[in-house]
């Protein structure tokens, strides 16, 4: 059958000229690349916020954000003090790789960063510190074009204000990262005319309080021994106090919630800029639980569990989602949202794509340390995996069941020896222990008693360290712990006879202390640079 087909007159003039050429096929413009806005708020627990299911605290504007967010319903920290956990969320590694466990370490410019990642790829870089993060000593800021460091009460409003300003100064059509850090929710609590804690009635949150309160009562080996404690013991058991404490809590997050309430309506003019937004808390804070004040040394709930929204620039639906995220997913989610490229070998995986399994367990890590000396040690740590939880406080390990325990009240080592040994194998694997273990020259250096000036706790003389290749094993009390990577902790009583007794724990126990004394035995600092360090800790007020 033939078809009569009509052309126009010019087209056919053009077909036997040879000079007919398709139409141009219209394609639709790539989507533009987000901006990035990640928002830390120094000390805020994830317990003490609306997404989280409190309503003490009016927080409206983190309830709106997470109504259109993915909200992490377990995510970690990965240390328990601010230095350690801006340096994993800005590397997207845990404390055991980048190294700034404690206050007198500091970030390696070998480690790249989300703000140096960003600017190489065009972004515009802008950072508003408050406190410690923006003392340049300590590395977290470098790599940012515009930093503004300011002390460490100043209200996370003005930060606010002050990031919008620089943002609106931007050309348009400018690609931009910032970072926030509010610090209107760590001690002293001072929010709100009307707080009460430090007006007389009570005594000021100051850290020389929050030294004595958190002090044990008998010199036991997570505190000091207690000399003059003022009076601050009696706290933890008054009432008017703790509640006094807790509302002047309430107060600063709600002050902070009102600041990004501005945020979020200063980040839609002009409204054709899509942006990433991230809020999270480096750390949360202890608020009487566990007879604490504050944050450092310690791993329970209240200070590792921290809040974690993110809402997407390409509209995705809000989502809950419960297996655990840490801050070092934070730079890979990041880098795939701005379409740039990741470092290899990062502690973190990008959130936006790693729940496709929403009920795959993940194990978490954290570790810091808050002494004053000029080596890297790790003096207190954690890992969970499978809903148990071991930490380190005070060169002692514990085992917790948050299942069945969720208060953390019950120490199972002795009850559950088997989980304590799992635990213990999957924390040295999952934190990159292994370097250590196989280092030969290290375990000849240590000799018998790798512990033997290392304070109180198990290990310091009653355990010896038998290291074989590529193996250490620590014996003492009629028992012996050996790991040796892939194969895990073995257990031996003093006949060699395998075991997985309570008496197993111990020397388990004290080989771990041994790891964490020499992990970064090559990272002493000079004088000249822990004297600097101090200094930065006295301009942020760490100390006095």
């Amino acid at each position: 059958m033939s078809r009569n087909i009509k052309y126009p007159l010019a087209s056919l003039c053009l077909a036997a000229a040879g000079l007919l050429v398709a139409a141009p096929v219209l394609r639709a413009a790539p989507p533009r690349r987000p901006s990035v806005v990640l928002v830390i708020l120094d000390a805020v627990r994830a317990d003490r916020t609306s997404p989280y299911g409190y309503d003490k605290a009016a927080t409206p504007a983190l309830g709106a954000l997470a109504a259109r967010s993915f909200v992490f319903e377990n995510a970690y920290a990965n240390s328990n003090w601010t230095g350690a956990s801006f340096a994993s969320i800005l590397t997207g590694l845990r404390p055991f790789a980048h190294g700034l466990v404690g206050r007198l370490n500091t970030l390696s410019q070998e480690n790249p960063t989300i703000q140096s990642l960003l600017a190489q790829n065009g972004y515009e870089t802008a950072a508003f510190f408050t406190g410690l993060p923006g003392e340049a000593a300590y590395g977290l800021s470098r790599g940012f074009s515009h930093v503004a460091a300011s002390e460490g009460e100043r209200p996370f409003s003005r930060q606010v204000a002050d990031a919008l300003e620089w943002k609106n100064k931007l050309a348009p059509g400018e690609d931009f990262f910032i970072l926030l850090h509010g610090n209107d929710a760590h001690y002293p609590y001072r929010c709100s005319p009307d707080q009460r804690t430090s007006d007389g009635d009570f005594p000021e949150i100051n850290r020389e309080f929050i030294r004595d309160f958190n002090a044990a009562p008998d010199g036991g080996p997570d505190q000091p021994a207690v000399k003059d404690q003022k009076g601050a013991l009696a706290y933890r058991e008054n009432p008017a106090f703790l509640s006094a404490v807790s509302d002047a809590y309430d107060q600063c997050v709600s002050r902070e919630d009102t600041a990004v309430a501005a945020l979020l309506h200063g980040l839609e003019a002009p409204p054709s800029r899509p942006v990433l937004v991230i809020v999270t808390a480096d750390h949360g804070t202890y608020l009487g639980e566990h007879g604490l004040l504050g944050h450092g040394r310690h791993y329970f709930e209240q200070v590792a569990r921290v809040p974690l929204l993110i809402r997407f620039p390409d509209g995705r639906k809000a989502r809950r989602i419960r297996p655990a995220a840490e801050h070092a997913d934070l730079l890979p989610t990041i880098c795939a949202a701005a379409g740039i490229g990741c470092p290899r070998e990062l502690d973190g995986q990008d959130l936006s794509s790693a729940f496709e399994s929403p009920e795959k367990p993940r194990q978490w890590a954290a570790a810091g340390d808050v002494g004053d000396g000029p080596g890297s040690v790790i003096r207190s740590a954690a890992f969970s995996r499978n809903g148990k939880k071991l930490v380190l406080s005070g060169r002692r390990w514990r085992l917790y069941d948050l299942a069945a325990d969720p208060g953390e009240t019950a120490d199972i080592t002795r009850q559950r020896p088997e989980v304590f040994l799992d635990l213990a194998a999957g924390y040295l694997a999952f934190s990159g222990a292994a370097p250590v273990i196989r280092n030969s020259a290290l375990a000849k250096a240590l000799g018998d008693n790798c512990l033997k000036d290392g304070g109180a706790g198990p290990g310091r003389q009653e355990f010896k360290l038998r290291p074989g290749p590529g193996v250490w094993k620590m014996t003492g009390r009629g028992f012996s712990a050996a790991y040796g990577g892939e194969k895990g902790f073995r257990c031996e009583d003093e006949k060699g006879r395998p075991v997985a007794g309570p008496g197993c724990a111990a020397p388990a126990m004290a080989l771990l202390n041994c790891v964490e004394r020499h992990r970064f035995a090559d990272r002493e600092k000079s004088g000249a640079e822990a004297d600097k360090l101090q200094e930065a800790l006295k301009k942020a007020g760490y100390v006095p």
